[in-house]
């Protein structure tokens, strides 16, 4: 689906994207040993489960294989780790960190970390909850060349806002990639994986151990057939949960890749066009600032933002963090005044950002998705798919008007 080779690259799969966090500890653990630092680009907009799971401890009190556990604790088998260096890419007022900076700082870091002896997991971010990433392709590649034998790069690209040409640049740097089929490709939630270069997937079939507390997360059948020794060591349990939502996820990304290339563009940038409209056309919403960096370099359907994420505002100014969650909720549950319509309107849960008068603030997102293209496109008859895709990027300004203006409790919930 992703246009990969057959033998390029293995393939984990997991239940999550955090669950393939916590895959990624013990894998670092063999490829650059115990003890290693960690350093995250993003850690603003990553939540605490992710956090925890990268660093060997449980993130909840329940695994995907049902076993109960304790949050917080390590899990038996990982060495406990320093606490990690994190780079945020939104400063304290909510505003996006210069993409030069974030390089600079990552750069310094890491090598002041080689220089000490200390081996490193950098932690790069493709596409944020509000469409940031960092550091650049050009800095994962002046890291990979520098130091290849000290440092491992993991890009959590799990939106999966990226081209397939992005995805292949970024395994030639010898980059881990963290990816689900939940978000933009809207497969079932709680389908994740990684893709994992050759060079590192070679390192781990020799690998002789795994830590027993992996074994409450994972089975056998999720790693790849060459890691004998892993595979040997895990539960033979299966997990068809995990098999059958990636199965749908797949049917996803295949509807997507098989539209024309050029329709695809075409209709990422009409909806980014006309949900910029939308948001600063309207007096009640306020558009999160992006970076000038974009998300993407190169010249394809992903050049353009497909997250736009919007504050709430009154006039004494931006809802509070707690309304903006109740009215995202209200939406959900279509409990709306729209005395014509019984619609669910569906926007991204909210994102907490900053702080507005000593009050903590946060966005709701509308996001494009391959269902958006993939619903719009009719084949073989063009005069149908830009109807189509009028009609889908409409509903998702109806769902901002609802957000800014259709909600009597907006203006209970100061």
């Amino acid at each position: 689906a992703l246009g990969f080779p057959t033998a390029d690259p293995d393939i984990v799969f997991s239940p999550s994207g955090t669950d393939s966090a916590l895959h990624l500890a013990y894998i670092a653990s063999v490829i650059l040993g115990e003890g290693f630092r960690q350093i995250v680009v993003g850690s603003d907009e990553t939540g605490s489960r992710m956090a925890l799971a990268s660093g060997g401890y449980h993130f909840g009190t329940r695994t995907a294989l049902g076993a109960a556990v304790c949050r917080e604790a390590l899990l038996d088998g990982f060495a406990d780790t320093a606490p990690a260096l994190e780079f945020p890419l939104r400063d304290e007022a909510g505003y996006p960190i210069p993409g030069e900076t974030i390089d600079q700082q990552v750069v310094d870091a890491v090598e002041s970390a080689v220089q000490k002896g200390q081996k490193v997991v950098l932690h790069a971010m493709d596409c944020s909850k509000t469409g940031l990433n960092g550091p650049s392709l050009k800095t994962l590649q002046y890291i990979s060349q520098h130091w290849p034998s000290d440092v491992l790069i993991v890009v959590d690209a799990c939106q999966m806002r990226l081209s397939r040409k992005k995805l292949r640049q970024y395994l030639s740097v010898n980059s881990a990639v963290m990816i689900t089929g939940s978000k933009f490709f809207t497969g079932p939630p709680f389908s994740g994986a990684i893709l994992l270069p050759l060079a590192v997937s070679a390192k781990m079939s020799r690998a002789e151990r795994i830590p027993n507390g992996l074994c409450a997360y994972t089975a056998r059948w999720s790693w790849p057939l060459s890691w004998r020794a892993v595979r040997a060591q895990l539960p033979t349990r299966k997990n068809f949960g995990e098999w059958l939502r990636w199965e749908a996820a797949l049917e996803e990304m295949h509807a997507y890749y098989s539209i024309p290339s050029a329709y695809r563009a075409l209709g990422l940038q009409k909806f980014a066009d006309c949900v910029s409209h939308f948001i600063t056309g309207n007096p009640r919403l306020a558009l999160v600032p992006v970076s000038n960096r974009g998300n993407s370099s190169d010249e394809d359907e992903f050049s353009c933002p497909t997250i736009f994420s919007f504050l709430l505002t009154s006039d004494s100014g931006s809802l509070s963090a707690s309304a903006v969650s109740r009215i995202h909720r209200i939406l959900m549950d279509g409990r709306t005044n729209d005395p014509e319509s019984q619609n669910i309107y569906r926007l991204g849960q909210s994102v907490t950002l900053g702080r507005n008068n000593s009050r903590q603030t946060a966005a709701l997102r509308a996001s494009a998705s391959s269902r958006l293209i993939a619903e719009a496109w009719l084949a073989g008859d063009s005069l149908e798919t830009q109807p189509n895709l009028d009609r889908e990027i409409l509903t998702v300004g109806k769902a901002l008007e609802m957000a800014a203006t259709g909600l009597p409790v907006v203006s209970t919930l100061m």
